[in-house]
């Protein structure tokens, strides 16, 4: 498949409320629009520490990890790039396979991105105590615009996607994590 392009929109809240009523607000167009596009979405808080948590999370059930039922997305692997030790739903993403999973779709955002665009997600979501990363193709992205009534501010970075390279990348990735011994 050819590599396609996607739109990474990063919003800014300082209310955990704020963010996720926008989530909500652009999960349910995405759902009248009634369209099979790529789209994820994640709401994520820091807390007075700076550590970074996913509190919602939307992926498209195109990326799916073996027989554990986990399923990860692009908006995901965008936080994780830029907040290394995230926490998805107050738990750790850890061990082989999760790591594994992690590391393969971040990876791929990474790769996807310029340098300079990371570093502006990066220091977009930096600032803020709460933030909603959306990651959608670039005609849905143009209108969820409204839908994000509450953010402070945003910033709107290309993601070149590659379905079939991303798929490949985490099937090796999991292969090998679960070839590895398990170290206790």
């Amino acid at each position: 498949m050819p590599v396609s392009q996607l739109t990474v929109i990063a919003a800014t809240y300082q209310d955990e409320s704020d963010a996720v009523a926008d989530y909500a607000a652009a999960k349910e167009l995405y759902s009248e629009w009634n369209i099979a596009d790529s789209y994820d979405a994640a709401v994520l808080a820091k807390d007075e520490d700076g550590r970074v948590r996913i509190v919602r999370r939307h992926e498209q059930p195109v990326v799916h990890a073996g027989g554990a039922g986990l399923l990860i997305g692009l908006a995901v692997g965008a936080i994780a790039a830029v907040f290394p030790a995230v926490t998805l739903g107050g738990g750790l993403l850890a061990g082989a396979v999760g790591g594994a999973l992690i590391g393969a779709i971040t990876g791929h955002v990474v790769a996807g991105m310029s340098r300079a665009d990371l570093k502006d997600l990066g220091e977009t979501l930096d600032d803020c105590t709460c933030g909603l990363v959306i990651v959608a193709s670039e005609d849905v992205s143009l209108r969820l615009d409204g839908a994000l009534s509450h953010c402070d501010g945003q910033v709107v970075r290309d993601l070149a996607h590659d379905s079939d390279r991303l798929k490949e990348d985490i099937e090796r990735a999991m292969a090998d994590a679960r070839s590895e011994p398990h170290r206790g």
